[in-house]
C-alpha cells in the first residue's frame, strides 16, 4: 500500500474490503470527522435512515406513475455538473445530488427534506446527478440505485449513467478544489475509493437488470456529436438540438437561479462557493496536471486507475457508437479502447 495511505488505517481498511470482501463493507463503522459527519454510522444504517424516509412517499405511487429516472454516477469533477444543465436545458427535469443530500444531512443527524419525483405524465423522464465524494468515506462507497430501490422505486424505471474522466486531471481538479477543506491525503484516498466505486456500481446495475450507458468527459471534444449519440442512447433524441450545445447565456452560470439545475437545499457545511463555473455552452475544458506531485501520479498508476478509466472509454464508444479511431476525441486512449 502507497505512503499515502499507511497513515490511516480506516482508508485502508476500506480499499481492503472493496477489493477482496464486497459484502462487508457496508458494516463497517464509519467515524465522524466532527464537521461534515457528527455520529458514528455504517454505510448499511446510513442507506437504510434515507431510503426509509424516501419510501414514505414512493411506495404510495404505482410504477407507472414514476417517471424514468436517468441517474448519472461517477467519481465528482468529471463534468458532471455542466452535463447536468445540459440535460435541464433540453427541458428534462435535472437534479443536483438529491439522494446525496438527504444522506448529508443524515451524516449530520439532521433531518433532510425529502425529494419527491413528479408525476410521469409531468415528466416521463428525469435526470439525478449523483456523484462520488470527496469530504467522506460514506460519500465514496454510497449507492443512490440501492436507496432508490430499497424505498421502492422499480429498477426498470432506473438507467444508470456512468460518467469518467481521465484520473489525473480529475484526481488534479479535486485538488485545486478542496484540498483547503479536506486535508490533502485523505483527499487523495478518498478520490481512490470512488474510482474503485466504478465496477461495483456496474455489477450492482448488471445484477438487478438496470441499463448502464457510460460517458467519459473527454467525448465532450466533439460536444454535438457526443450528446446526439447521449441523447438518442437514452431514448430522449427528440429532445437534442443544437442549442442545447451552443447557446446557454444566461443560464450557464451553474450555480446561479438562471441556471436549468434543480438545486436542494444542502447543509451549510457542504456548500462551497465558486465551486461552479459559468459557461456559454457545453464545451471540453484542458486541465493542466501540474498541481499533482510525483507521490500522486504514482498512486494512480499503483491503484490501476487508466486502466478503469479505459474501460469506461471503451464502454463509452461502444455504447454510443462512436469512432474508436479518433484522435480528436482520444488522443491518448484510443489505443486501449480498442
Amino acid at each position: 500500500m502507497n505512503d499515502l495511505l499507511h497513515g490511516n488505517s480506516e482508508i485502508k481498511r476500506i480499499v481492503d474490503l472493496m477489493t477482496t470482501q464486497k459484502d462487508s463493507i457496508e458494516k463497517q463503522a464509519l467515524a465522524p470527522d466532527g464537521k461534515y459527519q457528527t455520529r458514528t454510522i455504517t454505510m448499511r444504517q446510513l442507506s437504510d435512515e434515507v431510503s426509509g424516509r424516501l419510501s414514505g412517499h414512493l411506495r404510495t405511487r404505482a410504477a407507472a406513475d414514476l417517471p424514468l429516472l436517468i441517474c448519472s454516477w461517477g467519481k465528482c469533477r468529471v463534468g458532471s455538473t455542466a452535463l447536468t444543465n445540459l440535460f435541464g436545458i433540453a427541458g428534462i427535469p435535472a437534479l443536483y445530488q438529491p439522494v446525496k443530500t438527504m444522506m448529508r444531512f443524515r451524516l449530520l443527524n439532521e433531518e433532510p427534506e425529502i425529494w419527491v419525483p413528479p408525476q410521469v405524465h409531468e415528466h416521463p423522464r428525469i435526470f439525478s446527478k449523483e456523484m462520488a465524494g470527496p469530504y467522506l468515506i460514506a460519500e465514496t462507497i454510497f449507492n443512490p440505485l440501492e436507496i432508490m430501490i430499497a424505498a421502492g422505486y422499480p429498477p426498470q424505471k432506473l438507467h444508470l449513467l456512468v460518467l469518467d474522466r481521465d484520473p489525473y486531471a480529475s484526481l488534479s481538479s479535486w485538488i485545486a478544489r478542496w484540498s483547503a477543506r479536506v486535508a490533502r491525503d485523505r483527499l487523495v484516498a478518498h478520490f481512490i475509493l470512488c474510482s474503485l466505486q466504478i465496477r461495483r456500481m456496474r455489477s450492482y446495475a448488471r445484477a438487478n437488470g438496470i441499463q448502464t450507458t457510460h460517458y467519459v468527459y473527454e467525448a465532450s471534444r466533439k460536444p454535438v456529436e457526443s450528446v446526439a449519440a447521449l441523447f438518442h442512447r437514452l431514448g430522449i433524441a427528440s429532445h437534442f438540438h443544437v442549442g442545447v450545445v451552443r447557446d446557454w447565456n444566461e443560464r450557464g452560470a451553474l450555480s446561479s437561479k438562471q441556471s436549468a439545475i434543480i438545486y436542494p437545499r444542502e447543509p451549510a457545511v457542504y456548500v462551497v462557493p465558486g465551486l461552479h463555473s459559468s459557461e456559454s455552452q457545453y464545451i471540453y475544458q484542458m486541465r493542466d496536471t501540474g498541481n499533482l506531485n510525483e507521490a500522486e501520479h504514482r498512486m494512480v498508476s499503483e491503484f490501476a486507475l487508466p486502466q478503469i478509466y479505459n474501460e469506461s472509454v471503451s464502454a463509452c464508444i461502444a455504447d454510443l457508437g462512436l469512432e474508436v479511431s479518433a484522435p480528436d476525441i482520444w488522443p491518448h486512449t484510443s489505443a486501449a479502447a480498442r
